[in-house]
């Protein structure tokens, strides 16, 4: 059984993920936003009623101490990191906050602080950084595929 950190676990592909590991029989952790939206307490609602209960730490992912501890103490084998904020994110509309500068912390220093946290206390973890279609939203080929050159329109 694998020790596994989903970051975004109570996002859509988060929670899709946290199922299919713990049908594999993983132990799965969860780092989400608190306070938890309206729509992640149902989808941790929906886990539940499927028999899926990640563990749930509190950690702030811009954090690069809270990160590197929660690596520290608990040594994961894997690590899938699908957090991230966008334009239509509930966060950035509570805030009403929609430009590009809002995302940059969020979605590159997050992603720097697992790197940065694995390097230093956690060196066996295997790091999964999720990609998107928005990396390539400003391409004028079709179908877009790995090879083509990245066209991105926002930070997201």
């Amino acid at each position: 059984m694998k020790k596994i950190l989903i970051t975004g676990i109570l996002g859509q592909d988060g929670s899709y993920l946290a199922e299919i590991l713990t049908a594999r029989g993983d132990e799965v952790h969860g780092v989400a936003r608190t306070p938890l939206s309206e729509r992640a307490v149902q989808i941790r609602k929906h886990l539940r009623s499927k028999g899926v209960t990640p563990i749930l730490h509190e950690c702030d992912l811009c954090n690069g101490d809270g990160v590197t501890e929660l690596f520290r103490r608990l040594q994961f084998d894997e690590c899938y990191h699908v957090a991230a904020q966008h334009r239509s994110s509930e966060a950035n509309l509570q805030r009403g906050d929609q430009s590009d500068g809002s995302m940059y912390v969020p979605n590159v220093l997050s992603g720097l602080n697992i790197l940065s946290a694995a390097a230093t206390v956690s060196r066996h973890t295997r790091i999964v950084l999720a990609g998107s279609c928005h990396m390539y939203a400003g391409a004028t080929t079709t179908p877009q595929r790995e090879g083509l050159p990245f066209a991105p329109r926002s930070l997201y």
